[in-house]
Parts: structure tokens; sequence; C-alpha cells
């Protein structure tokens, strides 16, 4: 046994493991990587052409028939929805804004039930009366919320202005 040192290239010959692992880690974060890009580039595409090509949601068709009975109950429904925030708009309190609210609404939702009978037999038809209870729904809050931050204002200009 010598005990040679060892010579300048062998000194600098890298581990054959070592530069395995090397080209093991590289190719897989060039793996990742293109992974990474395919996903933007896809997620790009596919916002890119809902908004400018397909013309959004304001290209859509409608979903149930725009001259049927169904459409027809859902319409007086939302129109009155509108009206009674009208009437729960002058209110004072949150309690007398949503019984104005109620009191409007009261004739003509009482054929709510009809309205998703006839609705259930169309495509979507049960979605759409959905939206429009759901409306409904958001209008009596926003009509009870809109009657208490009022309330303040109003009392001012009152005592302002006098009765």
């Amino acid at each position: 046994m010598t005990d040679d040192p060892p010579s300048e290239s062998s000194a600098l010959a890298p581990d054959p493991g070592e530069v395995a692992g090397r080209l093991g880690a590289r190719v897989a974060l060039a793996a990742f990587l293109a992974l990474c890009c395919f996903f933007i580039v896809a997620s790009t595409w596919q916002l890119a052409r809902g908004v400018f090509l397909d013309g959004g949601a304001q290209g859509a068709p409608p979903v149930i028939d725009a001259h049927g009975a169904c459409a027809d109950h859902l319409r007086r429904l939302a129109a009155t929805v509108e009206t009674a925030l009208t009437a729960a708009s002058t209110a004072a309190t949150d309690e007398e804004a949503i019984a104005a609210f109620r009191r409007v609404l009261a004739p003509v939702w009482a054929t709510a039930p009809a309205a998703a009978d006839t609705c259930a037999a169309e495509p979507e038809g049960t979605n759409t009366y959905a939206a429009v209870v759901r409306y409904r729904t958001a209008a009596e809050a926003f009509a009870r919320h809109r009657a208490t931050d009022l309330a303040s204002v109003r009392h001012e200009v009152t005592r302002q202005l006098g009765p």
C-alpha cells in the first residue's frame, strides 16, 4: 500500500453519484416549472376566453322561457319586491320598515307557491324561482338596515326643518 497523494485530476473529478443527483434535481425542477407554466397559461386562456371571446354572462341566453307562465310569475314577484322597498324606505324604524315591506308583498307573494309549482316544470325554473326568493330575502334585510341607517339622518333633518 502506498500512501501516494491523490492526483489533481482525481481530486477534481466529481463523484458519479453526486452528478446523477444534481441531474435528477435539475430534471425534477424543470418538470415542476413546466407544469406551473402550463397551469398559468391554461388558466389565463380560460379567463381571457370567458371575458373577451364568449361575451361573459351578458351573452348568455335566458335559462327559462321569457314569455312563459313561470317568467310572468317571477317578474310579478320581483316587481313587488321593488315596490315594497320603496314603501319601506319612508319608515322611521326598522320595525315599521319591515311591516311596510311585508304589507306590500303579502297580496302578490301569496301566489308564490303557485309560481314555484309552475316554475318546477321548466328547465332551470326552480333555480330561477330560488333566485327571486333570495332577492326578496336580501331586499328585506336591506330595508331593515336602510331604515336604521336613515333614522338618525331623518331625525336630524326633521329637527332642523321642523315638522
